[in-house]
């Protein structure tokens, strides 16, 4: 992450019925933010369900040298590179 604030919505709920409504909730909290963002912190972006928002927790030019550095070193993808790249 590279800014000043981390800003965080959580949802916690116990039964699986209220899944759809609640992760509907949270996607809407996240869309409101979105605008106000300069990307997140990685262990806090949802990579599970949206593994490109990974190029998000870092600054761009570091998100290049990642990107750089796999294609280099490991360009037949023999290292798991899920999120990173």
């Amino acid at each position: 992450m590279h800014d000043t604030s981390l800003i965080v919505p959580y949802a916690i709920w116990g039964d699986e019925a209220d899944d759809a409504s609640n992760r509907a909730w949270l996607n809407e909290v996240k869309a409101l933010l979105e605008p106000l963002s300069s990307g997140h912190f990685l262990s806090e972006a949802d990579l599970r369900f949206s593994p490109e928002r990974a190029a998000g927790s870092f600054r761009p030019e570091d998100w290049a040298r990642i990107q750089s550095l796999t294609e280099r070193f490991d360009p037949t993808g023999v290292f798991h590179r899920y999120p990173l790249a």
